[in-house]
């Protein structure tokens, strides 16, 4: 569901669609991320509108490798 993807130094920035559900889905997916992979770091940025709604997903760096499997 990704609109744009860039690739950090430590893991991966996402830019997707600027919606409340967008949003509470994102937030609800970290709480089950967190159970299985707690050494990620979740950072959700959102614009004024109509801005957009980045997230990033970074950690050590083993992170890249797991996030890579999220593809």
């Amino acid at each position: 569901m990704a609109l744009e993807k860039r690739e950090l130094a430590d893991g991966w920035a996402l830019q997707l669609p600027n919606d409340d559900t967008m949003l509470l889905s994102f937030a609800r997916w970290t709480v089950d991320e967190r159970r299985c992979c707690p050494f990620l770091t979740f950072v959700i940025e959102r614009e004024p509108e109509p801005g957009a709604l980045w997230v990033r997903i970074t950690g050590p760096a083993e992170a890249k490798q797991v996030l890579a499997g999220f593809e």
